[in-house]
């Protein structure tokens, strides 16, 4: 996605809008695919699609724990770039911060974390969507990368 989004200045925007476009591209064939399986099949794969943490293990349990940990020291030590960056890519480079590298960085933390925690779970929906407003208004600051991704 990154990739495909990537034109010399690499915006936001495009990243977001290739984004949408290739979620819902895979969204129609994820459609197309449980449409042509059996009942069987189709309820197992229901019940990925929608997420639940019934198969959940302790050992599942440590993989995300330790997941967690790896990824917190992470997200901790991009986190002033990525406030940096949050005044837009301009401003940010003129700060001295490498707008592609952090963006690129933050964007493989993110799908690395998103990607185990999905592996055990499934995709539990609207999850990710609020998380960070929800963390910005308990705490009433600005950002609040650690709260949200807890």
């Amino acid at each position: 996605m990154y990739a495909l989004s990537w034109s010399g200045g690499g915006q936001s925007y495009r990243l977001i809008l290739f984004g949408i476009g290739v979620g819902a591209c895979a969204s129609a064939i994820v459609t197309f695919i449980v449409t042509r399986l059996d009942e069987v099949s189709t309820q197992r794969a229901m019940r990925w699609l929608i997420g639940s943490l019934n198969g959940a293990d302790a050992r599942a349990a440590a993989l995300l724990t330790v997941a967690l940990g790896v990824g917190l020291v992470l997200v901790l030590l991009i986190r002033r770039a990525l406030s940096d960056l949050a005044l837009g890519d301009e401003l940010a480079a003129g700060l001295g911060i490498r707008v592609s590298a952090v963006r690129f960085a933050a964007l493989l933390l993110a799908t690395l974390l998103a990607a185990l925690v999905t592996s055990v779970t499934g995709p539990i929906a609207f999850v990710a969507l609020v998380a960070g407003p929800i963390a910005t208004r308990a705490l009433r600051v600005p950002d609040a990368p650690i709260v949200a991704a807890l």
